[in-house]
């Protein structure tokens, strides 16, 4: 509905605000992990390619930060993000590398 949308887009703009404000602050690790939050707003509008874009961005930058914890759970929804676009390849090898990087 027009009500849906409508509050999905302020939520989004409210969250992309928050992750400006983190990283401004210099907290990118805070910041990449409020990712998440948004991906799942996409996710909810149906804007799965959105929320992909999100992902990605969210994992780069945890990987330069070096952090584990948070990426294994983006990784996760990079995962399942690849199976709802139906691409079932990148999917599954998100989840793969996810494993590997988790049992070494």
């Amino acid at each position: 509905s027009r009500r849906t949308g409508a509050n999905s887009g302020r939520r989004t703009q409210l969250m992309r605000q928050e992750i400006e404000d983190l990283n401004a602050l210099g907290l990118q690790t805070r910041a990449a992990a409020h990712h998440e939050g948004l991906a799942e707003i996409e996710l909810a509008a149906g804007n799965f390619a959105e929320a992909l874009a999100v992902l990605k961005e969210a994992d780069t930058i945890l990987a330069q930060q070096g952090e584990r914890s948070h990426r294994s759970t983006i990784q996760a929804y990079l995962a399942e993000t690849h199976e709802r676009l139906d691409d079932h390849g990148a999917g599954r090898a998100t989840g793969l590398l996810d494993r590997l990087r988790i049992d070494a």
